[in-house]
């Protein structure tokens, strides 16, 4: 039934989105770092470069199993364009996804956040996942780098507290990511 109710929702998401046009509000500016604005589908910045408001949405809040993998989680990629959001070219992100650290594991919740900035000044936007339960409640973040044909994975990091010189605990890491 969980599966049900987050694939409807998602139809019902990008049905409506292709309607919706690109405007300034919805495309990041092509020089300086950009947060993307929240969205109730999620947040919007332009990923390749080409002036349009692109799309990522994150399906990690205990919905989607990865194959037999309970509540693993995953993030979605919609291109934009003048006309609006598009399902044309949408691509799935899981921690199973060629380049992407780690491995997707029950209660992992990848994708329970993501974050749209073009940290590095490339007009192309960086994407960030949290997987909120990574290692039973720890949590962890990952970062793919943007490139003119979206956010790529080759050279994707992940991070954990650990990696940051914090004790290694239950909290959630990367829970409530703002940019």
């Amino acid at each position: 039934m969980r599966k049900r109710t987050i694939l409807l929702a998602t139809a019902l998401t990008t049905g409506l989105l292709t309607a919706l046009p690109a405007t300034a509000a919805t495309a990041a500016p092509a020089t300086g770092p950009t947060a993307a604005p929240a969205s109730a589908a999620g947040p919007t910045a332009d990923f390749n470069g080409d002036g349009c408001g692109d799309l990522a949405i994150g399906v990690g809040v205990g919905f989607e199993d990865i194959g037999t993998t309970e509540d693993a989680g995953a993030a979605i990629l919609m291109n934009g364009s003048a006309s609006g959001v598009s399902r044309t070219g949408a691509r799935t992100v899981t921690q199973n996804t060629a380049g992407v650290p780690g491995t997707a594991e029950a209660t992992d919740y990848f994708g329970s956040e993501t974050l749209l900035a073009d940290v590095t000044r490339d007009g192309h936007a960086e994407f960030t996942i949290t997987a909120s339960f990574e290692d039973e409640g720890i949590g962890a973040v990952t970062a793919l780098r943007g490139s003119a044909t979206g956010p790529v994975t080759d050279g994707a990091r992940t991070f954990d507290p650990a990696s940051l010189g914090q004790t290694r605990s239950y909290g959630a890491f990367g829970a409530n990511l703002i940019g």
